[in-house]
């Protein structure tokens, strides 16, 4: 039986797609859907590269799938694209820890249209070590790494399953532009997606409304996103693989 292992960093991402099933088998963080002569796996990794890098190789140790596929959220570094289109990247990059920008993997048009026929939008993703949410970090990304979409996890995923010989593709969601009014302020987060809880108290003393309404308007840019992704994304692999 194949064993497809698709990687979410958090719930909500998974959430569209599980309405899609009528059952499935959770235990933790783990979601198992037998399908035809498919295993399929979910398994929540977390935010980050870091989370991304131990979750994952404990996933594909536990496992060995025979296709792992990134699937999520993503800022739109590239200004072609909308909120909700859906892309499959083709070339993956992130910041090491000395910031500097490593090139993972180029995927060859053939194989990617094996897979996703019919998402017919490409893009190299950049995987930063802490969250973009404003135009002067956008530009200055969009700059060095010439990359089209920005999320905190595929480039190290990728480099994984390259040094293992997995084939591995990520489906991003685009669900904001990664600038100023992405409603994700900067200050709030350290590297690696850590939350910096002190800053976003005091910020939500001074201006709680404005700091809601921004949340509010990323959590539904988010949610219609992964609604519309999570249909193409089911049709794609799931039922046609």
């Amino acid at each position: 039986m194949k064993k497809i292992l698709i990687l979410v960093a958090v719930s909500f991402e998974l959430k569209e797609i599980l309405k899609k099933f009528s059952s499935y088998k959770k235990q933790g963080n783990i979601y198992e859907i037998p399908n035809k002569d498919k295993l399929i796996i979910f398994f929540k990794i977390g935010i980050g590269l870091i989370n991304a890098k131990r979750n994952a190789n404990y996933a594909i140790a536990k496992f060995n799938p025979d296709v792992v596929i990134n699937m999520g959220v993503a800022g739109a570094l590239n200004n072609t694209f909308n909120i909700g289109d859906i892309v499959v990247c083709n070339q993956f990059l992130y910041e090491n820890n000395m910031r500097k920008i490593q090139l993972v993997k180029d995927y060859s048009a053939k194989l990617i249209n094996q897979y996703f026929p019919s998402i017919n939008i490409r893009g190299t993703i950049l995987s930063v070590i802490r969250g973009v949410g404003s135009q002067n970090t956008k530009n200055y990304l969009k700059n060095i790494a010439k990359a089209d979409l920005v999320d905190m996890e595929s480039g190290v995923l990728a480099e994984i399953c390259t040094t293992k010989e997995i084939p591995f593709f990520a489906i991003k969601c685009i669900s904001d532009y990664a600038d100023d009014l992405t409603g994700m302020d900067e200050k709030f987060f350290g590297d690696y997606g850590k939350v910096q809880y002190f800053k976003l108290f005091v910020s939500l003393l001074v201006n709680p409304i404005a700091i809601v309404k921004k949340s509010i308007a990323m959590r539904n840019n988010m949610k219609l996103a992964l609604q519309t992704g999570s249909s193409i994304f089911v049709n794609s692999i799931i039922v046609k693989d």
